[in-house]
């Protein structure tokens, strides 16, 4: 019969650690006024631990070596050990005699975890690190997320292979959070690269250019930041050379033109030459689209996670950093800049401008057509049409306005050349509200309409493509998209409240982007990231910036001839 009597053995061990009289080493650990004596047996220390084995066994092999000092009490050994902590020490000591260990009430201090961690490390105390990473793991999650760039820099300078592994999965799941850490400063400019490269960053492209500015403002402590308009030429060389490898990644293409004049512009020395005149090109002609070589627009998936990443990255900007590296919106003093005229408006096109656009196109402009029905206009098959968010009266309006340029009449009967049926693709709380569904049920098809709810609000906001949807990941020009807005008032039978904004850049009409990417009307409306900002289309059609559609539907437009029979 085996009796296992090991918790007799611990309990003896530990008057060993508590009495420690006959001890044979004194050891001085920490440095200067942190600096603490402990007494220990070396018969303990060396078979805990391999730092202590090594050591004692190199004092026996130099016996009369400095590690040999005569006391009263005989031969002891004196080690210096001034890289750890005298706090660490002490509870790691208690941990080698008798296998058990307390924080002191420490366990919510994380410097002084990092302190006992280090030090179990340093002495090879392998089981023990292991335990304090998976201790550091679950109970001080949000803190390796607050402080992600220097724990993982730490996990891979010690091989802390289990922290290692969790700050990795962390970065792979989520990316963007490593601009919102304290130490994203301390982050290298390969690392960096990285990074930028990602389609995924769920931050909006001017908050990345933000914290670009101020990544490279840390990297030099010499360049002080009041008023960005008295800088002088070094002081922008010394930016751009602090930027150069970065500024590449940067999709200026997807900010807004207001954002680029406010917040890039003033740095505008610091960009190429060729990449400051494309900008401008894009944002000041009407004809313009990105250069074939621009990068595609950030996949940008969760809503809710953009507008998290935005609050927390400007809460960081705000409260972590000197007065030096204020708010990027603020480092060049408004009150102090000559106002400069803002970029005019994009130019009227042009006869033959573009292949689509005709000499009675030119003459007619953008009719209304609200009230009115005129002669030659398009009628709607009502008797196929489908909808839980817009009624027929609505469906006719957009139908009017995708062949407002034709002849054709509205009537209660078909009296007119064409018919239009508005087939039902997709409803979202049917079919469900995913990219892949999207283009699963929706690519390939031909013309097609989105109409959309807007969360808390009571606007139904919409876009027409003429063009089908390919997931092509491009721009498509066109000369007869438009998006609206119709005001929903719970009936669903007014038709008062509409605008109807068509495009004013053919070139940057359509963003056909495929799973990873969003469904973009120009970047003025992305439906599932869940943004709006007027800039390709005429007429502003919301007030919000953000929202979030909460069910959808998308129709294919089918014209068809009166000799045809509809089905």
């Amino acid at each position: 019969m085996d009796i296992d009597l090991t918790n007799i053995l611990l309990r003896d061990l530990r008057k060993l650690f508590e009495n420690c009289d006959d001890y044979n080493i004194i050891l001085k650990v920490g440095k200067g006024l942190d600096m603490n004596s402990f007494h220990a047996h070396s018969i303990i220390l060396k078979n805990r631990s391999e730092y202590f084995k090594n050591l004692i066994t190199d004092y026996f092999n130099k016996k009369g070596s400095k590690f040999f000092k005569k006391g009263e009490r005989g031969d002891y050994i004196n080690l210096e050990i001034p890289q750890i902590s005298a706090d660490a020490f002490k509870i790691i000591l208690r941990y080698i005699y008798t296998g058990y260990f307390s924080f002191n009430d420490n366990e919510n201090n994380q410097e002084f975890l990092l302190d006992l961690i280090f030090a179990a490390d340093e002495l090879k105390l392998n089981d023990l690190v292991k335990h304090l990473q998976i201790f550091i793991i679950e109970t001080n999650s949000n803190w390796i997320r607050n402080n992600l760039i220097k724990i993982y820099q730490l996990s891979l300078k010690r091989n802390f292979d289990i922290i290692q592994d969790h700050c990795v999965k962390l970065i792979e799941k989520e990316p963007t959070i490593l601009f919102i850490s304290n130490n994203f400063f301390l982050l290298k400019e390969s690392d960096l690269i990285k990074l930028l490269k990602r389609d995924d960053l769920e931050l909006q492209e001017i908050d990345i250019w933000r914290y670009l500015l101020k990544w490279g403002l840390e990297q030099d402590p010499t360049l002080i930041v009041s008023n960005i308009k008295k800088w002088s030429n070094e002081e922008f060389y010394k930016l751009e050379k602090r930027l150069h490898k970065l500024i590449p990644f940067v999709r200026f293409y997807s900010m807004s033109a207001t954002q680029y004049y406010e917040e890039v512009r003033p740095f505008k020395k610091i960009l190429p030459k060729k990449l400051r005149e494309d900008i401008k090109a894009f944002y000041i002609l009407s004809n313009n689209v990105p250069p074939p070589d621009a990068l595609p627009p950030r996949r940008l998936f969760r809503h809710e996670t953009i507008l998290k990443r935005q609050h927390q990255m400007r809460d960081r900007i705000n409260q972590h950093y000197t007065p030096r590296h204020s708010m990027i919106v603020d480092i060049f003093d408004r009150n102090n800049i000559t106002p400069t005229p803002v970029p005019p408006e994009a130019p009227p096109y042009t006869l033959g401008k573009h292949k689509n656009i005709s000499d009675h196109d030119i003459k007619i402009k953008y009719h209304d057509f609200f009230s009115v029905e005129r002669e030659n206009s398009p009628i709607l098959n009502i008797a196929d049409f489908s909808s839980v968010l817009i009624n027929k009266n609505q469906a006719k309006r957009i139908v009017r306005w995708i062949d407002e340029k034709k002849n054709f009449i509205v009537c209660g009967e078909r009296v007119n050349n064409n018919s239009h049926i508005l087939k039902l693709l997709l409803r979202g709380s049917r079919d469900g509200m995913s990219r892949e569904t999207f283009h699963y049920l929706c690519d390939n098809k031909g013309p097609t309409v989105i109409v959309a709810k807007v969360e808390k609000s009571k606007n139904i906001i919409g876009g027409y493509n003429p063009n089908p949807w390919t997931s092509s990941n491009k721009w498509i020009e066109s000369t007869e998209s438009f998006i609206f807005s119709f005001k929903s008032d719970g009936n669903r039978e007014g038709i008062d409240d509409i605008i109807l904004s068509r495009i004013k850049n053919p070139c940057a009409a359509i963003f056909d982007g495929d799973n990873q990417y969003d469904v973009g009307f120009s970047s003025d409306l992305q439906l599932f990231m869940g943004t709006y900002e007027r800039n390709n289309y005429e007429k502003k059609i919301m007030e919000e910036n953000q929202f979030r559609m909460i069910d959808y539907e998308v129709f294919l437009v089918k014209r068809v001839n009166k000799n045809d029979r509809i089905g």
